[in-house]
């Protein structure tokens, strides 16, 4: 068996084994795969089947789709696959998908923090919104996505050849964040990835705090103070980039992280109520009602009643 078929057995087992759970655990799964990992979807499909049950894991994820059909569901987003279509995940976000078997394309994932620090250049700093929670997916011209798909079959060969420790290998840092400039002149020469696109630093950073904290956290303040900001100027910058509050935006995370669990998972609500940080059950109801029109219990129904159509 050569490094290939290797490692995408041990991520097959390791997901396996953790699949069988109503969501994946995201820390006990993290612990369990490697800090990188690449391959083409057509082995994956072939290895775990076409379709995945919701994960919430804690790697950033890209998959590009070259050919096939099926469904791709980021956050409580679902999305069509479709021919030169980039589906970007960041990390701490849920994500499932049900595809054919005529799927063909690429899934990268890797955790940010194991890369060296030189890894990462200033522009790259400078322009992190691809790895932003408010970027979903970018459509691609045939030509960009062939230079993408060059890109990624250059990590597939380092790993090919064993060379999969991101601390020690100077190609896979190098080629991964090769890949991140090219998404973000592909989201500037375009339509780009929505209001990830033009972020400001503060706004930049704020979303990846509502990455890390939204369980725990949820007050303006918190995230005012983490950004040594006063949360009117917080607002500010906020309301100008996605046109809603600081804590519209907030709530609107954590709605999200509800409509996933609740249309996708096997959980009872008042689980899924602790899972998202809601001390009272009910609580938790008034709040998922007032965002969203009805009732969790209403909303898990239909899921379920499209889940068996």
């Amino acid at each position: 068996m050569n490094t290939t078929s290797a490692v995408l057995s041990e991520h097959r087992d390791k997901f396996l084994k953790y699949r069988s759970g109503p969501v994946t655990e995201p820390e006990r799964f993290r612990r369990s795969v490697r800090p990188f990992h690449i391959f083409r979807l057509e082995d994956v499909a072939g290895f775990v089947g076409d379709i995945l049950p919701p994960r919430g894991p804690s790697q950033h994820y890209f998959e590009l789709i070259r050919g096939g059909s099926g469904y791709k569901t980021v956050g409580s987003n679902r999305f069509p696959v479709l021919e030169d279509r980039l589906f970007i995940v960041p990390e701490h976000v849920g994500h499932a998908r049900s595809y054919a078997p005529d799927i063909a394309g690429y899934f990268m994932a890797f955790d940010r923090e194991c890369f060296p620090d030189w890894a990462f250049s200033r522009y790259h700093r400078e322009n992190y919104s691809q790895l932003c929670h408010t970027t979903c997916f970018l459509p691609l011209a045939a030509a960009q996505a062939d230079q993408l798909s060059m890109v990624l079959e250059t990590l597939l060969d380092e790993v090919s050849n064993g060379e999969v420790d991101i601390a020690m290998n100077e190609i896979i840092p190098v080629k991964i964040l090769e890949f991140l400039i090219l998404i973000h002149r592909f989201s500037d020469a375009g339509e780009g990835l929505g209001a990830g696109a033009g972020h400001s630093r503060f706004v930049r950073a704020f979303t990846s705090l509502i990455d890390k904290h939204w369980v725990e956290h949820r007050s303006v303040t918190f995230y005012a103070s983490a950004l040594h900001m006063h949360p009117n100027s917080l607002n500010t910058l906020v309301r100008a980039q996605f046109g809603q509050s600081t804590k519209a935006i907030i709530n609107k995370r954590v709605t999200e992280e509800s409509k996933s669990l609740l249309a996708s998972s096997d959980l009872a609500v008042h689980e899924i109520a602790f899972r998202l940080g809601f001390d009272d059950p009910n609580y938790f109801s008034y709040f998922f009602k007032r965002q969203t029109g009805i009732s969790p219990q209403q909303y898990k129904h239909a899921g379920f009643k499209e889940k068996q159509q």
